[in-house]
């Protein structure tokens, strides 16, 4: 379980990502979503509490996935199937992702528009 401490800071971090990364709508509900619980959450789960289509949750919580903002852990279900619980990534992981992220936009505007010392 987290510290309150690191709950705030992985609150201002996911919002922070919000913006660095341009999510759409229904990825950020998911990511707020996630943010508030300290459970791992399966997609059935994650549908009822964003409202949104089973589609549209599977196809961000992918993106998301891959991006390195979500995590996400394989079970078997009761009757032996295998699922998925997501999770938000932790501080540090995020924080690498966007410091990536940040580093990408700078360089392609360095190419755009090279500075002039």
């Amino acid at each position: 379980m987290t510290r309150p401490a690191e709950r705030k800071a992985l609150y201002k971090l996911t919002k922070l990502a919000e913006k660095i990364l341009g999510l759409p709508a229904t990825a950020s509900k998911i990511l707020k979503t996630l943010t508030r619980t300290t459970k791992k959450l399966n997609v059935r789960e994650i549908v009822r509490r964003v409202r949104r289509s089973e589609r549209s949750v599977r196809k961000y919580l992918v993106l998301l996935t891959r991006k390195g903002i979500l995590e996400r852990e394989a079970v078997r279900t009761a009757r032996g199937k295998l699922a998925y619980l997501y999770y938000v990534a932790p501080v540090e992981k995020i924080s690498a992702v966007l410091r990536r992220e940040i580093s990408r936009t700078a360089k392609k505007l360095e190419d755009i528009a090279p500075h002039e010392s």
